[in-house]
């Protein structure tokens, strides 16, 4: 099985990408090696092409994207819950004028067409990687810290 994982999505910095083939590490690569930008935040495009030239695949023969975030968000974790609680958070600490600028925020974010069900960036991202590789194969989500752990080789369950 061939694996590409990705590294990208809101407020992520050091973006990057790695193919795992029937369980072996056979590339990996941070976009800022290609970009020369420090802690580069931009889909790893680059990255991406980097390791599917150094393991010799295409697009068509990667079996799965892994994503190590779950982009959805939905009840507690939603954007809509998110934005409930950093506006009391900011109303109470900083009053009425911090919480004003925050929904002027959230209202530039629906007025840009912003994804209610994925986040923008991670959105805008898979759109892009469609773009350049037509479709694309299943895409899998991973708890952030079960990700750190699995490439720790730790059980997660």
């Amino acid at each position: 099985m061939n694996i590409l994982s990705l590294v990208y999505g809101r407020g992520c910095h050091d973006t990057s990408a790695a193919i795992v083939c029937d369980g072996t590490l056979r590339a990996a690569a941070e976009e800022e090696r290609f970009s020369r930008v420090k802690h580069d935040s931009a889909f790893p495009f680059q990255a991406i092409e980097y390791c599917l030239r150094e393991t010799g695949l295409s697009m068509a023969e990667i079996d799965c994207i892994a994503f190590p975030e779950k982009p959805f968000r939905t009840g507690p974790d939603s954007y809509v819950a998110a934005i409930r609680r950093e506006s009391v958070r900011r109303l109470y600490a900083h009053g009425k004028t911090s919480w004003l600028n925050l929904a002027h925020k959230y209202a530039l974010d629906v007025v840009r067409g912003w994804n209610w069900g994925m986040e923008a960036t991670v959105a805008d991202g898979f759109r892009q990687l469609r773009e350049r590789y037509g479709p694309l194969p299943p895409v899998r989500y991973y708890e952030h810290h079960q990700a750190h752990a699995a490439a720790a080789g730790r059980d997660v369950g």
